[in-house]
């Protein structure tokens, strides 16, 4: 039943065409494409701009680089961390400033984060370029 339906559809489309016809396009029909093309790309676009500028970059890689120089030749010189946060003392005990802020880490361990932190700051580095070079216009 359903390919008789089919084949009935099938004719009747192909009577309709050949007494339709084709239409043929206008005599400037290549040309109207063309203007309406050239137009499109006669467009200005934006020019990328990074979500965290080269400013915030700087500002991000220095504090960080701040607080890890300080991490590291601060404890060196002290015995008491205490004495570093007056601030704490009066909110939090004594005993609870010391167990957040009384973390060894060995010099290993500190120089593979110190290395891990510096390769990933590198592949972000080279990702980027490469990206931009790969989505140029």
């Amino acid at each position: 039943m359903e390919e008789n339906n089919s084949n009935d559809f099938d004719i009747f489309l192909t009577k309709a065409i050949k007494e339709v016809g084709l239409e043929a396009p206008s005599e400037n029909f290549t040309n109207n494409i063309m203007a309406k093309v050239s137009l499109k790309e006669e467009t200005k676009i934006r020019p990328y701009e990074p979500l965290i500028s080269n400013v915030g970059w700087l500002f991000i890689l220095s504090s960080f680089a701040l607080v890890m120089l300080t991490m590291m030749f601060y404890q060196q010189d002290k015995e008491d961390i205490s004495s570093v946060t007056p601030i704490f003392d009066s909110i939090f005990n004594i005993k609870s400033v010391d167990a957040v802020f009384n973390i060894e880490i060995s010099e290993v361990t500190s120089y593979a984060v110190l290395g891990l932190v510096f390769f990933l700051y590198v592949q972000v580095y080279l990702v980027k370029k490469f990206r931009n070079k790969q989505f140029a216009v």
